[in-house]
């Protein structure tokens, strides 16, 4: 294909109806007098059925090999490093110049792609997105440019949007393959693309690079949002860059592993139109959404700043629970709760007493199922409800192991934390496995106790061990 526009290469592996709607958004903001779209459809995988409508260039892994370029991981190498799919442009397309924009990328702004052409028309050579130095243990740096593989400064930029000159690409691929000289051509000693183009632009100054995070438009923050609520004003609140996830449930399953990281990032603020709140309304995509009360509601606890039970009703609002699984009811639930000495102090084990009144019913959670005490000599717990109430059932509810372990429990009640009223000797224990909705195991292992109604504030339970040592270890308490 020959053209005297320039290029805009739109970039997939796949194709699907929400692709077909980013590809079409991007054609409507793109002014066709001066720019060429095209589907630049990586095709190593098989052939792409895209609409008639549309221009179609195919390239492959297999496209790399008159370059000279490692294929490094063999498979991935076209999207493990994002600028050989501008090399193998260049060489299916001859125009004065290019830009790819990936299928991952909805990009609501004419006036950027006028912007561009600008900067090619005025003798521009490369173009990205937020250029920035980088230090040498930034992990770009330390996973994949040892053995002085790059020359320090080292920089990064982001590729989901970026072009360059002919002229330009073929000196990239030139000190591409001056990186392959140096390098064992493991993957610790081939930099990424960001890497590679970053530190490239920092050490070559005569680049006439433009960064799009400077242009007076709204482009330095790249947003995460759904393809269908890229509309929604509530969720995409007018970004002109965005990624527009589509059935990539893998990004959103990591996500509801990772929340926990995410609430420290966002300095604890889940507030609607936060960016951890847009995270967790993605959750929905993959239905992960589930997931987050039970994966977040540790780091919540430990918070220096919020308040667990505020969380809790966020979450029932915006169904981020497991079906039933909290019961504002259950008069246990968050309260304080003080015991034995904890088995561990890993905080990522989350050790602590409150675990057990925490609402995740996840039989494997925090690794021990729950809190679990030292082996001990008759080891005990004790939630405390705050304010002296009436009481008349508790459900105990025990991790996917260790049984045998929790065969003989006493359960007490005091009104002052003072004086106790033994009101259960429970033996020869037998907790009954359970069907449920309330966690990710769709079954729970419950102990159910009802007694005529009783007033107090604490509740105790000792687990006797009859002059023995063994570890307590409750996954939950709830109290009615």
């Amino acid at each position: 294909m020959k053209t005297d526009k320039y290029v805009v290469a739109f970039r997939t592996h796949y194709w699907s109806d929400d692709i077909e709607k980013i590809y079409n958004n991007l054609v409507k903001n793109v002014n066709l007098e001066r720019w060429d779209v095209i589907v630049f459809a990586d095709e190593t995988n098989g052939e792409l059925a895209t609409p008639e409508y549309t221009t179609k260039i195919s390239h492959t892994e297999a496209d790399l090999a008159s370059l000279g370029l490692p294929l490094i991981p063999a498979g991935q190498a076209l999207w493990a490093n994002g600028d050989y799919a501008m090399y193998a442009l260049k060489e299916k397309v001859d125009a004065p110049a290019y830009v790819i924009t990936e299928n991952d990328t909805f990009i609501n702004s004419r006036t950027l792609f006028e912007s561009m052409a600008d900067f090619y028309d005025n003798g521009g050579d490369m173009l990205a997105h937020h250029h920035r130095e980088v230090p040498a243990n930034d992990n770009h740096v330390r996973s994949g440019a040892r053995g002085n593989v790059l020359d320090s400064p080292f920089g990064m930029l982001n590729v989901w949007v970026w072009g360059a000159k002919p002229t330009t690409i073929d000196f990239l691929v030139q000190k591409r393959l001056e990186v392959a000289q140096r390098s064992d051509l493991s993957f610790q000693q081939w930099p990424k693309d960001e890497l590679f183009l970053g530190t490239t632009v920092l050490h070559h100054q005569e680049i006439n690079f433009l960064d799009i995070a400077s242009l007076d438009e709204d482009y330095d923050y790249l947003a995460y949002r759904p393809v269908y609520s890229i509309l929604d004003a509530r969720v995409w609140q007018g970004n002109k860059i965005v990624h527009p996830v589509v059935s990539q449930s893998s990004v959103f399953s990591k996500y509801s592993y990772e929340y926990n990281f995410f609430l420290a990032q966002h300095h604890h603020d889940y507030s609607e139109g936060s960016k951890l709140w847009r995270l967790m309304m993605l959750s929905y995509l993959d239905k992960s959404n589930q997931t987050i009360y039970s994966g977040m509601i540790a780091s919540v606890i430990l918070s220096p700043t919020l308040e667990p039970k505020p969380f809790a009703d966020f979450c029932l609002a915006h169904q981020l629970t497991y079906d039933n699984q909290l019961d504002l009811q259950n008069k246990a639930f968050l309260k304080e709760v003080t015991g034995s000495e904890p088995f561990s102090y890993n905080r990522s084990q989350f050790p602590y007493h409150i675990s057990m009144t925490d609402g995740n019913y996840d039989v494997d959670k925090y690794r021990f199922g729950g809190f679990a005490s030292k082996r001990l000599q008759d080891p005990w717990i004790q939630v405390d409800l705050a304010d002296i109430t009436t009481i008349s059932k508790i459900n105990l509810y025990h991790r996917h192991q260790y049984f045998e372990r929790t065969k003989n429990l006493d359960i007490e009640i005091s009104l002052d934390g003072e004086s106790y009223e033994k009101i259960a000797e429970l033996r020869d224990i037998e907790f009954t496995k359970e069907a449920s909705t309330r966690n990710k195991e769709g079954h729970v292992f419950v102990l159910r106790n009802n007694f005529d109604v009783k007033k107090a504030r604490y509740v105790k339970i000792t687990l006797r061990t009859f002059g023995g040592r063994q570890i307590l270890n409750l996954n939950q308490i709830e109290i009615y």
